[in-house]
């Protein structure tokens, strides 16, 4: 008969405490353990439970009686060791996943992390902050003071200037190091104070002396010539001043580099200058026995010419210029060899007979002939002959004859009546208008003036269709062209800005437009396709209407609206973009 004994889960086995020597079998782990009367669930029965354990698995409480000797392997696996007392290592191996906890020592200031011989490679960290002194070769990041201010900024190498002592600083002066306050403070700097000099016991009079021994500007008595402590101007090595003569001075030669002793009046012709004399009519010029040869000036203001004003070379010079001319000239008599007189002429003139051919008190002219640029002034009576220049102001009166160009173009034609060149006014009335050419076309150019650049939605032209009845204009149609488009309006005396039909100069056209909040918004955009309508298309009679064709290609580069409709030609198929995406329409 065989023999059983107690039996249960390995969960119901550890509820219970067997007593001393009593076995328990589990029947989910098929495990034996025996019971020594105070642990619960007993110990297994593997190997000897007394002299120690060969698993642990299933034991949820194990203890350590003494040292545990890892006979030189490792503790292996996943899960945490939780100890209240010391880890002592040769090595610590922190695995990739990190720390999860802060490292504190355990006596502050005592530790050190690393050694002089072995040091850790990188720390990376958010923030270091240190009581004592931080010393190293280089540091590559910000220095922020305790309220977060950049002391340092890393990213473009600059000290800030709040971290510097400004206060109290005066024009001119430095920053220098301040061990006292341990900051950067603004102060004079000295010639004793830079790394070249060595001013020590100078005297009155005393110059700078460079000293090659010490390669070091010392202060020392001036001695010698060459530019270096100088005793005399010619000494100088810019300065030629070997032997000055009496009231020279000194000029700079800009050919030898060097200033030089000469007369004063040596560099005038290139020096701007005001010559002044102590007092009005006090001193002359040159003298009259020593005169100069030639005045050159821009301007002459003299009061009294006391002889007379004779050209060089007989009647080769001219008394003014064309762009510079005289005021007036007051005098008895003119004497005009030429046949001509170019000024303003007050009093009568009369001809080489003593015959009067300009009269000052009636203002009549008596010639035979008149030639002249500019006629201004009312002309009254019969012009016989050609009139030749040209005719500003109104002309009353019949014009008989045709008017020629400065070329001798035909303009008005005297024979048939007819206008043969160019118009350019402002009003043209005219029953009908004739471009006639022979073997090439006809141009009306309808041009704006303006002094600047027009703007490019700014009109330049305009046309009006329509009639006048009882000199009351209404118009029917307008055409309106401005620099980047052309409009048409079709009833602009009660204008519906809704209405119109526009061209815009990249080939685009729009037909009506919205009025929107302004009356005219339609009107003052640009046409949101080659051809946008902002209305009913009708296609009547037996025509057709024929979509975009294009590839899957080619419509994945346009930039889509909810409404666009085209046919695929890679998918025949005809699609609509609905709700953001492309689809099949059939």
């Amino acid at each position: 008969m065989p023999l059983k004994i107690r039996r249960g889960t390995n969960a119901l086995r550890q509820t219970i405490v067997p007593e001393q020597g009593e076995l328990i079998y589990t029947t989910d782990t098929k495990k034996l353990y025996i019971g020594d009367g105070i642990n619960a669930g007993g110990f297994p029965v593997t190997g000897d439970p007394f002299l120690g354990l060969a698993n642990v698995i299933e034991d949820l409480t194990p203890q350590l009686g003494g040292n545990l000797d890892l006979n030189a392997k490792d503790i292996t696996g996943v899960g945490n060791i939780n100890i209240n007392g010391r880890v002592t290592a040769r090595e610590l191996f922190v695995q990739p996943n990190g720390l999860i906890s802060a490292i504190i020592p355990k006596t502050t200031n005592v530790y050190t992390l690393g050694n002089a011989q072995k040091r850790f490679k990188n720390i990376y960290t958010n923030n270091i902050n240190i009581d004592g002194t931080f010393s190293a070769p280089s540091i590559n990041a910000d220095v922020v003071a305790d309220d977060s201010t950049i002391l340092i900024d890393a990213s473009t190498g600059r000290i800030s200037t709040s971290s510097l002592t400004q206060a109290g600083a005066a024009s001119n002066q430095v920053l220098k190091w301040n061990s006292a306050g341990n900051n950067w403070a603004p102060g004079n700097l000295t010639l004793d104070e830079l790394i070249d000099t060595n001013i020590v016991g100078q005297a009155n009079g005393n110059v700078l002396t460079w000293n090659d021994s010490t390669s070091k500007w010392i202060a020392a008595a001036p001695t010698g010539g060459g530019g270096g402590g100088a005793t005399t101007l010619n000494d100088l090595t810019d300065v030629s001043a070997a032997a000055p003569a009496n009231g020279n001075t000194i000029i700079w030669n800009n050919s030898l580099s060097t200033w030089e002793d000469a007369s004063p009046l040596l560099g005038l012709a290139t020096t701007d200058f005001v010559i002044t004399p102590i007092s009005d009519d006090a001193i002359d010029l040159a003298t009259n026995s020593k005169r100069f040869r030639s005045i050159y000036a821009h301007q002459l203001n003299v009061n009294t010419v006391n002889q007379s004003l004779i050209p060089i070379g007989g009647t080769s010079l001219d008394l003014g210029t064309s762009g510079k001319r005289w005021n007036k000239l007051y005098v008895d008599d003119i004497d005009v060899l030429s046949n001509t007189i170019t000024l303003d002429i007050y009093g009568s003139s009369y001809g080489e007979d003593s015959v009067i051919f300009t009269d000052a008190a009636t203002r009549d002219i008596n010639a035979n002939t008149i030639v002249a640029v500019n006629i201004s002034g009312n002309l009254t009576g019969s012009v016989s002959g050609n009139t030749v220049g040209i005719h500003t102001g109104p002309s009353v009166g019949d014009v008989s004859g045709s008017v020629f160009a400065d070329d001798s173009t035909l303009l008005v034609d005297g024979v048939d009546g007819k206008i043969r060149g160019e118009v350019d006014t402002e009003v043209v009335t005219a029953s009908e208008l004739y471009g006639i050419t022979s073997g090439t076309y006809n141009i009306l150019n309808l041009l704006r003036r303006e002094t600047g650049a027009i703007a490019n939605n700014a009109e330049v032209s305009k046309i009006n269709f329509g009639s006048t009845i009882n000199n009351i204009q209404a118009n029917a149609w307008t055409q309106s062209a401005s620099t980047d488009q052309m409009v048409f309006f079709p009833h602009p005396d009660t204008p519906d800005y809704s209405e119109f039909v526009k061209i815009y100069s990249d080939g685009s056209v729009m037909i009506k437009g919205e009025t929107g909040s302004s009356g005219f918004d339609g009107l003052g955009r640009a046409p949101a396709a080659d051809l946008e309508i902002v209305g009913n298309v009708k296609i009547s009679g037996p025509n057709e209407m024929l979509l975009g064709n294009m590839t899957t290609a080619q419509r994945d580069a346009l930039t889509p609206i909810n409404g666009m409709m085209l046919y695929n030609s890679t998918l025949n198929k005809f699609q609509g973009y609905e709700n953001g995406s492309w689809v099949n329409l059939v």
